[in-house]
């Protein structure tokens, strides 16, 4: 068994799929670069999410208002848009 598992690393190895077994698994390289990313998706996101408005956006002039349904639903609706 232990013959099959060296030829397996070295096999692995020639492919170019070596694994360091000897520092802690913290320390690997996809867990270091998992980290990094988040980190770094959290700030990118912290420093443009201001510029962004996920409100709706009227612009012009309100020539008319259909009152169609519930009239405190409509009320509510328009308190959300202000």
């Amino acid at each position: 068994m232990l013959m099959i598992t060296k030829a397996a690393d070295e096999s692995a190895r020639r492919a170019g799929c070596n694994r360091d077994r000897g520092r802690a698994w913290y320390y690997q390289t996809w867990f270091v670069l998992m980290i990094v990313g988040m980190f770094g998706c959290d700030h990118s996101m912290a420093i443009i999410e201001p510029y962004f408005s996920d409100r709706l956006y009227f612009q012009g002039t309100v020539t008319s208002v259909r009152m169609d349904g519930d009239k405190k639903q409509v009320q509510a609706m328009v308190r959300a848009c202000l």
